[in-house]
């Protein structure tokens, strides 16, 4: 078993860092590289940074994507071998590129965890990637609460802000991963998640399996507030974040300030109510339709349908502007990722996080204004150098 990372900034250092003081030294972990780098450097080596105080970590492989040059300054490129587990923490635009670069090595044996921002990258994967249920990696998604940035230096994390890793597995239509959850045998009290409705002893298809369960396995033990969590309950928190971050991260952006600078000002809570309110509506929308399929499918098989399910109290509109300020302060010193792109002149996360929610609005025919107009004067910083009047 081998595990993979892609996408060493700040998050993928921090991830890669835990990973390995999580499983066994004899465990092989790769770090994947686009091009070949100076043989000086030590690649396989990361630092994080927590309270001033530095610790290092080492024992990696340096593996690089197919088709990466070399020149007489470099050594021999390594070449990539079979992806048993792969954590893609790269920004959420440039995942499509990597997955379509890395698919001879891939294989529905294989286990994707997606850490990055966003939403919808799941989604866009599996139709227009991986379209065939059977022949589908594992995908586990993630919500991640931990601040980090980069030193200048390369592989060297600053952890700022700790939080959680919130993680869960995507549905196969195999095998239910949170059986436990629904054992009617065990009192309310003791059905939680269990590894052994991954896979357990005796297993037929345990080699179908073993990479999820080992991918399970080691985030959960890894130092970063781990939490395996019902594929249900993640995506409320993954919509929660969603929404935050198309109001933190666009305007600290454009504005080019610290998250808590927004707190100060009353125009910033005018506009995230707007954001709030749209979103809000979108999410009551979505889930009246996904309750409206329910019932008609029960109808046709002849079955009583289930007590109505709410909205959940963490999508209204009220709950989802008390959870932005709530982040906007506990991150008050942070510097948002989005700004952090735009300072350095790359590509943003944006149409994964506005994109979605407009997109989905347009889906459940709900009006955002506010949340596209925030997309798009994103997509003009973007397009436009800072400080072109000297």
């Amino acid at each position: 078993m081998r595990f993979h990372i892609v996408g060493l900034g700040p998050i993928g250092t921090l991830a890669a860092f835990h990973l390995r003081r999580a499983v066994p030294r004899s465990t092989p972990i790769s770090l994947i590289h686009r091009k070949p780098l100076h043989p000086q450097r030590e690649e396989n080596v990361l630092k994080v940074e927590r309270d001033g105080v530095v610790s290092t970590e080492d024992g990696y492989d340096v593996e690089y994507f197919p088709g990466s040059q070399t020149d007489t300054s470099m050594e021999a490129t390594n070449p990539l071998t079979d992806i048993h587990s792969l954590i893609i923490a790269t920004k959420a635009q440039a995942t499509f590129g990597v997955v379509e670069a890395l698919l001879p090595n891939l294989s529905r044996n294989s286990t994707i965890v997606l850490l990055q921002n966003g939403m919808g990258v799941y989604e866009r994967l599996v139709e227009t990637i991986f379209k065939n249920p059977a022949n589908r990696p594992h995908f586990i998604c993630t919500v991640n609460t931990h601040g980090a940035t980069m030193r200048e230096a390369r592989r060297h994390a600053i952890h700022r802000g700790l939080g959680a890793l919130r993680f869960g597995i995507m549905p196969n239509i195999n095998r239910d991963f949170e059986k436990s959850l629904r054992n009617p045998e065990l009192p309310p009290e003791e059905r939680v998640l269990s590894l052994s409705d991954i896979s357990s002893e005796g297993d037929p298809q345990a080699e179908r399996y073993q990479s999820l369960l080992m991918t399970v396995a080691a985030l959960s033990v890894m130092d970063l507030n781990p939490q395996w969590t019902p594929i249900e309950t993640l995506q409320i928190a993954m919509y929660q974040k969603l929404v935050a971050n198309a109001i933190i991260n666009p305007l600290t952006a454009l504005l080019r300030c610290p998250n808590g600078e927004l707190l100060a000002h009353n125009a910033t809570k005018n506009i995230a109510l707007k954001v709030c309110t749209e979103a809000g509506t979108t999410f009551h929308k979505m889930y009246a339709s996904r309750l409206d399929k329910e019932m008609r499918m029960m109808h046709a098989q002849g079955l009583a349908p289930r007590t109505q399910p709410q909205v959940p109290r963490e999508l209204w509109s009220s709950s989802l502007m008390e959870e932005t300020m709530r982040i906007a302060e506990v991150t008050a010193k942070n510097t948002s990722s989005m700004l952090y792109d735009v300072l350095h002149a790359r590509p943003t996360e944006v149409d994964f996080i506005n994109g979605h929610i407009c997109r989905l609005g347009k889906q459940y025919s709900v009006a955002t204004p506010t949340t596209k107009t925030l997309w798009d004067l994103m997509q003009l910083r973007a397009a436009i150098p800072l400080d072109l009047i000297v």
